[in-house]
């Protein structure tokens, strides 16, 4: 498997631009060594989603992510990555059975120190509602059932601007 869950060799097109990716990213973060790593994931992976294997420290989902984040935390100081996402229409958010909370639980298990952890909700929702629309525009906030658009991705910024500076240790003076 690599480090994002593909099978090796590929078993479809899918899961060799999968591979390649993740591959990429990893090599690209090692050569670069930069100081943040913002990994924004969508985490659609079946692996995230499916019923949670006992110890977490076994599970696949898990295991991907953990490997991943490992090898970015020896190449950088920092590693900006958002907690799993909902998708349109709403899921009850954390709440229920929701399947995205598996995806939640494999994250909270992870031990990544160098890690700070940022929710899509934050910024797009309010009271335990996301509305797909903006109150102040009018226009959409996601380009479809799980990807932000651009308004939806201006919204991040005051977020990861806020973390980046935390995480490098920085103080800014409006």
């Amino acid at each position: 498997m690599s480090a994002h869950g593909c099978r090796v060799p590929a078993q479809a097109n899918s899961d060799m631009d999968t591979f390649n990716t993740s591959k990429a990213m990893m090599e690209v973060v090692e050569k670069f060594k930069p100081d943040v790593v913002f990994f924004i994931s969508s985490y659609n992976g079946k692996e995230y989603f499916k019923s949670l294997q006992h110890p977490l420290s076994k599970d696949h989902g898990y295991l991907i992510m953990d490997k991943m984040l490992k090898h970015f935390s020896k190449y950088s100081k920092a590693i900006i990555v958002n907690l799993p996402n909902f998708r349109y229409p709403t899921e009850s958010i954390r709440e229920g059975d929701a399947r995205i909370n598996k995806a939640y639980a494999r994250v909270a298990a992870l031990d990544c120190p160098k890690c700070y952890w940022w929710d899509y909700q934050e910024a797009l929702c309010g009271d335990n509602y996301c509305d797909p629309i903006d109150p102040d525009t009018g226009l959409p906030l996601m380009r479809d059932f799980g990807h932000v658009s651009v308004l939806g991705m201006k919204k991040f910024i005051p977020i990861l601007d806020k973390l980046t500076r935390k995480a490098l240790n920085l103080t800014v003076y409006d």
